[in-house]
């Protein structure tokens, strides 16, 4: 990984989105990338104080190659260089469509350039926003230094906080984290539920201090939760939990009621930042560090990966029987999970499989993208033992 310095601190974007475009992008140029290197480059293309300033992030390999020829049918679905490389590298074609589309819906472009038997360079190129008052990285060290401080940073929450969120294993970690933190969790599992329990802690006079609402749940979602709430006089804060980032995003979120929204993956130390801001707490307790955290992270990640069997057998049914509603709602869970517990091959193939079931893509295309989900979980599937890598993701 190559960063020309300077660059922004962060940037408006879909973090999921982008994520997934450049997983995708390596991936591609791992697999057609027989012997040789890699690269990723990050670099900041206009001055900060530009009306409409630009990021490159360019994906630079040694491998096989193309002529213009196969270029031009790159992007097209269900379409590779040729019918060799299916056969050599296997895949379905999908991943370069797709990462051209999500391109366009970040308001960027990917590009390729590429000459056959030396290699190929893809450069997506999006717009930053406003850069005006955020702060320049002068040095790859200072984002890695960055990130291990926010990593490090701890909380001592206290106070009452309810957490809605249909997924099990998400409620399970996000409520651990929160409880080894100091809080006394709530959860609920959509909804209509949460709106029960929070208007029932109000009336009896010992209202949560937070609310973690996340925003796509089956019965009521968050955004009518929200809204419910706060049409019934209801004033605490309320926190999304969503995976989008974009800024109508966040105005949505705003607009039926959230007080301020956080991205999934809800990571551990900007989970605990997040909650700091609207509880009362206390800063850097060193007795929040233990062996114990580790392991019981780990136990979290082994049943997550012990019922990944039961995902598999699921998207396998609701594909045959056609129940594109229920499809989805799957492809979301898995989506925010398994980025969550540090899947993040899961959560961007499941991520993928969810915005082409909204779009109403072909059942060939929706085939396909549960085929190439379902091979990522079994390889986890395969796992004998949760590495403390696959840990530490979870928790940073």
């Amino acid at each position: 990984m190559k960063v020309d310095c300077p660059i922004p601190d962060h940037i408006l974007t879909d973090p999921t989105r982008l994520r997934q475009i450049i997983i995708n992008l390596v991936s591609n140029a791992i697999k057609f990338t027989d012997a040789g290197w890699v690269r990723v480059c990050a670099s900041l293309l206009d001055p900060p104080d530009a009306a409409n300033p630009r990021m490159s992030f360019e994906v630079i390999d040694s491998g096989i190659g193309m002529n213009p020829e196969q270029m031009s049918r790159l992007f097209r679905p269900f379409t590779q260089a040729d019918t060799s490389t299916t056969r050599r590298f296997g895949g379905t074609g999908l991943g370069l469509s797709i990462c051209q589309h999500f391109a366009q819906m970040l308001g960027g472009q990917l590009a390729v350039d590429s000459k056959l038997g030396r290699g190929s360079r893809f450069v997506l190129t999006l717009p930053t926003g406003d850069l005006k008052g955020v702060p320049l990285i002068d040095h790859c060290t200072e984002a890695i230094q960055s990130e291990v401080s926010a990593a490090e940073s701890q909380y001592r929450l206290q106070g009452r906080i309810l957490l809605v969120d249909d997924g099990p294993e998400n409620r399970d970690l996000l409520s651990y984290y929160l409880e080894q933190a100091g809080a006394e969790v709530t959860p609920a599992e959509n909804g209509l539920i949460g709106v029960d329990k929070a208007l029932a802690a109000h009336e009896g006079g010992v209202p949560f201090d937070l609310i973690f609402m996340d925003m796509q749940m089956p019965e009521m979602d968050g955004y009518s939760a929200a809204a419910k709430l706060r049409s019934k006089g209801y004033t605490g804060p309320i926190v999304a939990l969503t995976a989008h980032a974009m800024a109508t995003d966040r105005e949505k979120c705003l607009l039926c009621g959230c007080s301020e929204y956080l991205s999934k993956p809800a990571r551990k130390p900007q989970l605990l930042e997040m909650a700091a801001r609207f509880v009362k707490h206390t800063i850097a307790l060193p007795s929040l560090k233990s062996d114990v955290d580790d392991e019981a992270v780990k136990a979290f990640l082994s049943t997550f990966v012990a019922e990944l069997p039961k995902d598999v057998a699921k998207l396998k049914n609701l594909l045959e029987q056609g129940n594109v509603d229920h499809l989805r709602e799957t492809a979301h869970r898995l989506k925010g999970s398994g980025g969550l517990y540090g899947f993040d091959s899961i959560s961007a193939a499941a991520s993928t499989l969810e915005a082409g079931l909204k779009a109403e893509q072909a059942l060939e295309a929706t085939s396909k993208q549960v085929d190439e989900l379902v091979e990522l979980i079994r390889r986890v599937e395969g796992y004998s033992h949760i590495s403390e890598k696959t840990a530490s993701a979870a928790k940073s």
